[in-house]
């Protein structure tokens, strides 16, 4: 099973496509890491120095699932990331029931643990598109990217089937 680290470009495969997710940190939250999500489907495994689209989203990923069916490959090491950490602040929409918001800072700059910042009922543009405060399994991840999701969007729209860009297709590498 690959064992992916801070730094490591990776593909995840599902249902005949790609997703590249840029790997931000060690595990944190659940198990899960902070990544860069990338939103193009690709039919096939993208070539080693292909860059990590600007377009995606940040989000804490656990790929437990796919590492087991060996779904997950690196694409390269040792990457500087830095510009994909994306916002200081973190969103935790309300719950079924419940009116408020939930809004969180990483701790210290760093993306290690956060802080509970304040509730809101009427959280502003801002703070609704900013990352989810949670931990998601690749696959629903990768659906995510497939559908171009962003977190200004409710997580819990209809899925849409995948149909890889055809601008991103790229050569093995």
């Amino acid at each position: 099973m690959i064992q992916v680290r801070p730094g490591d470009l990776v593909a995840v495969q599902n249902e005949g496509a790609y997703i590249l997710f840029a790997i931000l940190t060690k595990q944190i939250l659940f198990g899960g890491q902070w990544c860069f999500v990338s939103h193009s489907a690709r039919r096939v495994l993208p070539a080693k120095a292909e860059i990590v689209s600007s377009s995606g989203f940040n989000a804490v990923v656990d790929f437990i699932l796919p590492k087991r069916e060996q779904r997950v490959f690196r694409l390269s090491r040792g990457n500087d990331f830095s510009s994909l950490f994306g916002p200081e602040l973190l969103q935790q929409p309300s719950l079924k029931g419940q009116s408020n918001y939930r809004l969180w800072r990483w701790k210290n700059g760093k993306r290690e643990q956060a802080e509970f910042v304040r509730f809101t009922p009427s959280p502003t543009k801002e703070e609704t598109s900013v990352p989810h405060y949670c931990c998601i399994g690749a696959d629903f991840a990768f659906e995510f990217a497939a559908r171009h999701w962003q977190p200004s969007s409710s997580m819990w729209t209809a899925q849409q089937s995948l149909q890889p860009d055809r601008g991103e297709d790229a050569a093995p590498g």
